[in-house]
Protein backbone atom coordinates (compact mmCIF):
# COMPACT_ATOMS: atom_id res chain seq x y z
CA UNK A 1 0.00 0.00 0.00
CA UNK A 2 0.93 3.63 0.10
CA UNK A 3 0.50 6.10 2.73
CA UNK A 4 -0.63 9.46 1.75
CA UNK A 5 1.87 12.17 3.56
CA UNK A 6 0.79 15.37 2.20
CA UNK A 7 -1.82 17.20 -0.32
CA UNK A 8 -1.01 19.88 -1.75
CA UNK A 9 -3.54 22.75 -1.94
CA UNK A 10 -5.24 23.23 -5.39
CA UNK A 11 -3.80 19.84 -6.87
CA UNK A 12 -6.09 17.39 -8.48
CA UNK A 13 -5.60 14.70 -5.31
CA UNK A 14 -6.80 17.19 -3.19
CA UNK A 15 -9.59 17.67 -5.70
CA UNK A 16 -10.70 14.21 -5.94
CA UNK A 17 -10.47 14.20 -2.28
CA UNK A 18 -7.27 12.69 -1.28
CA UNK A 19 -6.30 13.21 2.49
CA UNK A 20 -3.16 13.49 4.25
CA UNK A 21 -3.12 9.48 5.93
CA UNK A 22 -5.17 8.12 3.31
CA UNK A 23 -3.88 4.24 2.68
CA UNK A 24 -4.07 4.27 -1.59
CA UNK A 25 -4.93 0.75 -2.27
CA UNK A 26 -5.89 1.03 -5.98
CA UNK A 27 -5.59 3.20 -8.72
CA UNK A 28 -7.68 3.32 -12.33
CA UNK A 29 -7.26 -0.31 -11.20
CA UNK A 30 -3.99 -1.55 -10.40
CA UNK A 31 -4.08 -3.09 -6.64
CA UNK A 32 -1.24 -1.24 -4.89
CA UNK A 33 -1.27 -4.54 -2.53
CA UNK A 34 -0.72 -7.20 -5.15
CA UNK A 35 1.98 -8.99 -4.07
CA UNK A 36 5.37 -8.59 -5.34
CA UNK A 37 5.94 -5.22 -5.29
CA UNK A 38 8.34 -3.89 -3.35
CA UNK A 39 7.64 -0.99 -1.06
CA UNK A 40 10.52 1.37 -2.26
CA UNK A 41 8.36 0.73 -5.57
CA UNK A 42 5.29 1.78 -4.92
CA UNK A 43 5.70 5.74 -5.19
CA UNK A 44 7.63 5.28 -8.70
CA UNK A 45 4.17 2.83 -9.58
CA UNK A 46 1.60 5.26 -8.82
CA UNK A 47 3.55 8.50 -10.42
CA UNK A 48 3.64 6.41 -13.46
CA UNK A 49 0.05 5.55 -13.81
CA UNK A 50 -0.77 8.73 -12.79
CA UNK A 51 1.13 10.27 -15.88
CA UNK A 52 -0.48 8.26 -18.34
CA UNK A 53 -4.10 10.23 -17.80
CA UNK A 54 -4.45 13.36 -19.70
CA UNK A 55 -6.30 16.55 -18.32
CA UNK A 56 -9.69 16.15 -17.99
CA UNK A 57 -9.09 12.21 -17.62
CA UNK A 58 -11.67 10.03 -15.47
CA UNK A 59 -9.70 8.82 -12.80
CA UNK A 60 -10.64 6.30 -9.73
CA UNK A 61 -8.79 5.40 -6.56
CA UNK A 62 -10.09 3.24 -3.59
CA UNK A 63 -8.07 4.36 -0.64
CA UNK A 64 -8.46 3.60 3.27
CA UNK A 65 -9.57 6.23 5.47
CA UNK A 66 -9.62 5.71 9.45
CA UNK A 67 -9.94 1.67 9.27
CA UNK A 68 -12.67 2.33 6.17
CA UNK A 69 -12.28 1.72 2.35
CA UNK A 70 -13.27 5.16 0.12
CA UNK A 71 -13.89 5.23 -3.44
CA UNK A 72 -12.76 8.25 -5.29
CA UNK A 73 -13.20 9.69 -7.88
CA UNK A 74 -12.52 12.39 -10.12
CA UNK A 75 -11.58 14.75 -13.39
CA UNK A 76 -7.35 14.93 -13.88
CA UNK A 77 -6.71 18.81 -13.64
CA UNK A 78 -3.84 20.37 -14.76
CA UNK A 79 -1.56 21.31 -11.80
CA UNK A 80 -1.54 25.11 -10.52
CA UNK A 81 1.65 26.53 -11.52
CA UNK A 82 2.78 26.97 -7.54
CA UNK A 83 2.74 23.19 -7.73
CA UNK A 84 4.79 23.04 -10.89
CA UNK A 85 8.65 22.64 -10.51
CA UNK A 86 11.32 23.53 -13.17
Amino acid sequence: YLLVGNVLPQSAAEAIGIKKGDIVLSIADVDLEAGGILPERLAGLFITIVKEFDVGDHISMVVEREGEVVELEGEVLPAPISNLRP
